[in-house]
């Protein structure tokens, strides 16, 4: 299927090229009937959007035929239009099973952007993305048989990336111990608690230690 939409964005692209029509001409019309479709741009529809805790959602995304791949631990900047403005933050995702992005997002009151994605956005919206980018990723660390990895709040995003990535690909996996401690002001601040414990429990090979800052009596 992505072949084939290749191949018709390629086709697509220098046919109207001759013409001299504009690209992001072409897409504004062809938008309408395929949301998700552009000559040069990397665009992706929400599939899913679920809460991850009080102050965060995570997003799945299905990006189109334009985006070239993604290493765990890299990031990508998002871009949503707020009041006709456009806005871009960068985001460190997760890349699942089945070839899709989660992106976590942190609601910050005062934000121009992740207000409008933990509330306003809905599965089937489209959004714009940046092709990913970064060097903290397994082929472009140093080479150890342990790595200690420190995170806080939502801070743990792309070393959950890592993570995932280290847990399912055993030619990474093999000869690499890790030991994650992980910090946060109250305890539903510690995103992803049960599937880092869970990775914990099935792999002597991991640790992971969590630390409360802020008592439930300051808090």
């Amino acid at each position: 299927m992505k072949s084939l939409a290749l191949f018709i964005n390629a086709i697509a692209f220098f046919q109207f090229k001759k013409l001299g029509v504009k690209p992001l001409v072409l897409d504004f019309y062809l938008q309408r009937v395929w949301p998700t479709f552009s000559l040069e741009r990397v665009f992706a529809r929400v599939t899913e959007k679920k809460s991850v805790s009080a102050g965060a959602v995570m997003l799945t995304l299905k990006p189109n035929f334009n985006f070239q791949g993604f290493k765990a631990g890299q990031h990508m900047l998002l871009t949503v239009s707020v009041n006709g403005q456009r806005y871009a933050r960068t985001y460190s995702p997760t890349i699942t099973a089945m070839g899709l992005l989660e992106v976590t997002v942190k609601n910050i009151p005062q934000g121009k952007v992740s207000p409008q994605l933990n509330a306003f956005l809905k599965p089937g919206a489209v959004i714009e993305l940046s092709q990913a980018f970064g060097r903290m990723t397994w082929f472009d660390l140093p080479t150890s048989p342990h790595y200690t990895f420190c995170a806080a709040g939502v801070g743990i995003t792309p070393l959950r990336s890592l993570l995932h990535e280290w847990d399912r690909n055993s030619s990474i996996r093999g000869g690499r111990s890790v030991t994650l401690h992980y910090w946060a002001q109250a305890e539903e601040e510690i995103y992803f608690k049960e599937e880092l414990q869970d990775l914990a429990s099935r792999n002597n090979e991991f640790k992971f230690y969590f630390y409360v800052t802020r008592s439930a009596k300051a808090a």
